[in-house]
């Protein structure tokens, strides 16, 4: 992702410390298929996910990083019209908050923009993400989409669409 890399930022110490959910919707397939789906059995392949992040916060003063996650499972279908429609299975939206070890030699301000070194921000994305798989694999246990959980990415795949917040080997939080 960034040009060159650069020796200051491979060796940063970081933790989560805080992990939240802030939003959770499911909806039970079953009872909503009646009304909505025609009565049509789960197919997996009518699936897409729906994954967004953003650098909530940088805190240069407290080495702390702040990661917002949204994620929501849709379901398409074709309504009595012919007309393909999503349905939304489930939502949530999360919270990921790091401590840093020393995050001044991994971030750089530039016209007013305070950036993280770009192998760092993909790194705790993918920490991230892994976090919100495993969390919604047990907290949807027991319900029908408990069986499909959120599939394993390539990290520097979540980032396609984040191109304007990157310049050079950092990822800017504005």
């Amino acid at each position: 992702m960034g040009d060159k890399k650069e020796k200051k930022s491979k060796n940063i110490g970081f933790q989560i410390v805080d992990f939240k959910e802030v939003n959770f919707e499911i909806r039970d397939f079953d009872y909503f298929n009646e009304t909505y789906l025609n009565g049509e059995e789960f197919n997996q392949e009518n699936t897409a996910i729906d994954f967004k992040f953003d650098l909530h916060s940088l805190d240069l003063v407290e080495s702390e990083v702040e990661l917002f996650f949204h994620i929501q499972m849709l379901y398409s279908y074709f309504d009595d019209n012919k007309k393909e429609e999503l349905f939304s299975i489930f939502h949530g939206d999360y919270i990921s908050k790091y401590k840093m070890k020393d995050v001044s030699s991994a971030t750089k301000t530039f016209k007013g923009m305070d950036g993280i070194d770009i192998d760092l921000m993909i790194l705790l994305v993918s920490v991230s993400y892994s976090t919100v798989r495993g969390y919604l694999l047990a907290r949807n246990q027991g319900n029908k989409i408990s069986s499909f959980p959120i599939p394993i990415v390539k990290p520097e795949s979540l980032f396609e669409g984040k191109e304007k917040h990157i310049k050079g080997n950092y990822y800017y939080l504005n």
